[in-house]
């Protein structure tokens, strides 16, 4: 990361000194002075604000300050406890610092060949690849982000991996202002209409008890999130037959979950509301930013809590869409991804297929502590569906290898269930199968852009742990709502997941809420609809759709929308409330 800030930064002075051939010799020396100076002053005025307000944040500096810009008081009241006059003099000292080594040892190296032209310049720009490898991090698949520079279990010691310049200025360069686009109504009225959504109770005893589905109280638990696993490829469901055979044939094992949706279209937002129970947003991804992914609940951190050994697998680059701070925020002990695989089992762009992955689980699980969470998201149906394996369905274009893809997870899926139930931990585990989000394949007559079945997806629930088999639970609900399901029947603790609910709970509010870009969709026992954002209106209806519905789901993505905003939002207090600061020892 300290690379890439220094290519970044270097971009300038190359071009600069590109055009020696056409301009004088003191007219560059000036431009890199000129150029020079002024960002050695501001990298240093950003490494110690990062000094001043880590202590009273607890993340590296990133564009928040710039919230404050229009409430000083709140500004000065978070940094009125830090050494404001060390911190200036730090300040002065690395400024001083840099501007004298680059006036002392870097400009005397400038010399250029008087009138080189041309030749010199071409030189000079062929630097400019390497500098763009640089800025990115590397030739790696996703660029570089604070997921990249994750090494460690201890939150301090990956915050303090990050360069705070880089970060600042990422930050920026990604900031969308702190302004709530979806409000309709007020926040009182949206908040009680969400509560109701929710099945919020005013008093803990009145909340009814959950059905239990299991036989042992402390399970471990393996989640299998399967890429892009739509329920129109799912037969018990209604969808195309003879894609998922193997799944079709667990979830007569166990119990097959007919009604849940996902609550995004892209895997960045499918974690999240499975693994903290945070609804997607129509525009931001939670996981893309650090601050606001790092005070989301978890389930790896709820169960760690109760004695859960975590573990993470993923055959692909955990650092796409900045998934490692996420996951590594989130208490995960263990995060396995392509690098911990030989290149001779990854496929051309994402890393290891499926079946290579699920055996390293079922390798490593022998020697896990019990009880344990282990996570296992595959990669292989995902874009461009390449699979170590003979087509299946017959026929050409990209939708038949969208298929042929599932046709291969599906049999490394039940291939690894089959090897796990002659493991000594099969008869107190829970498995439970679920997607990361639906899919647009495969195309079907009348299906509606941005509809409901894009974003149905299967759950099913097998192993020794449970005490309930061969059963179809219809109820509709959320990716959202699995982590307090869970939650609730393992008898733990699921009050932090605000946006959760436990579906199994009788008399709970049945009904889905998605987001997509720009809009949400809506679905309950009654019927579903699709909202558009920018035309302010419901696209799409099926079966009978109530003008409450309407405005209970537009109260869902207002209340929503504001909790994303407010999500790791540093709360500084009044500097008279602030305590004295102690005397040293002494």
């Amino acid at each position: 990361m300290d690379l890439s800030g220094a290519c970044y930064l270097a971009l300038v002075p190359l071009l600069i000194i590109a055009a020696d051939g056409f301009i004088r010799p003191e007219m560059a020396r000036r431009m890199l002075s000129w150029y020079t100076i002024p960002v050695i002053i501001v990298v240093a005025i950003v490494m110690v604000a990062d000094l001043g307000l880590f202590a009273e944040w607890g993340f590296r500096i990133d564009a928040t300050p710039f919230l404050y810009l229009t409430t000083p008081r709140e500004a000065m009241a978070s940094v009125s406890s830090s050494p404001l006059a060390l911190l200036a003099l730090v300040l002065c000292a690395l400024s001083a610092a840099g501007v004298v080594a680059f006036r002392g040892l870097v400009l005397p190296l400038h010399d250029p060949a008087p009138r080189a032209g041309f030749a010199q310049s071409a030189a000079v720009v062929a630097f400019i690849v390497p500098l763009f490898i640089g800025v990115r991090g590397g030739v790696q698949l996703a660029p570089i982000n604070q997921s990249s520079v994750y090494f460690s279990t201890d939150d301090y010691a990956n915050q303090a991996a990050i360069n705070p310049a880089w970060n600042l200025f990422s930050s920026l360069v990604h900031w969308q202002p702190d302004r709530n686009d979806f409000r309709f109504t007020s926040d009182a009225v949206a908040e009680r209409a969400v509560d109701s959504l929710l099945g919020k109770f005013a008093r803990p005893e009145s909340s009814p008890t959950p059905k239990l589905l299991l036989r042992i109280r402390r399970p471990s638990i393996v989640l299998i999130i399967w890429e892009g696993l739509t329920a129109k490829i799912v037969a018990p469901l209604g969808g195309r037959r003879g894609v998922t055979p193997g799944l079709t044939a667990l979830a007569r094992e166990g119990i097959l979950f007919d009604g849940i949706y996902a609550s995004g279209n892209r895997t960045p937002k499918g974690l999240p509301a499975l693994l903290s129970g945070f609804p997607s947003q129509p525009v931001s991804v939670v996981v893309k930013s650090e601050r606001k992914s790092a005070a989301l609940p978890t389930l790896s951190g709820s169960l760690l809590r109760a004695g859960y050994h975590t573990a993470f697998y993923y055959g692909g680059e955990l650092e796409f869409a900045n998934m490692k701070t996420y996951l590594a925020n989130g208490h995960y002990g263990r995060l396995v991804d392509k690098y911990d695989f030989d290149e001779r089992d990854w496929n051309s762009k994402w890393g290891a297929h499926d079946h290579v992955v699920l055996s390293r689980v079922l390798h490593d699980m022998r020697s896990t502590p019990r009880p344990s969470l282990t996570t296992i998201l595959t990669l292989s149906s995902h874009e461009p569906f390449e699979v170590p394996m003979a087509r299946v369905i017959p026929g050409s274009g990209t939708e038949v290898q969208f298929l042929n893809a599932h046709v291969y997870t599906d049999r490394s899926v039940a291939t690894f269930i089959d090897r796990a139930k002659h493991e000594p931990w099969w008869d107190s585990t829970l498995v439970i199968i679920t997607a990361d989000h639906g899919h647009h394949y495969p195309e079907t007559p009348m299906m509606v852009e941005e509809g409901k079945a894009q974003y149905a997806i299967p759950m099913v629930w097998l192993g020794g742990a449970l005490a309930v088999r061969d059963t179809v639970i219809r109820r509709v609900a959320s990716q959202t709502d699995i982590a307090k399901t869970l939650l609730d029947q393992l008898g733990l603790s699921s009050g932090e997941y605000r946006w959760s609910r436990d579906f199994l709970t009788d008399g709970a509010p049945s009904f889905a809420y998605y987001a997509f870009n720009d809009g949400f969709g809506f679905v309950d026992s009654g019927g579903s609809f699709v909202f558009d954002n920018i035309s302010q209106r419901v696209i799409h209806e099926e079966g009978k759709v109530p003008a409450a519905a309407i405005a209970a789901g537009r109260s869902f993505q207002q209340t929503a929308a504001q909790a994303y905003i407010e999500l790791g939002k540093p709360r500084p207090l009044p500097t008279a409330a602030r305590p004295a600061r102690r005397a040293p020892d002494g």
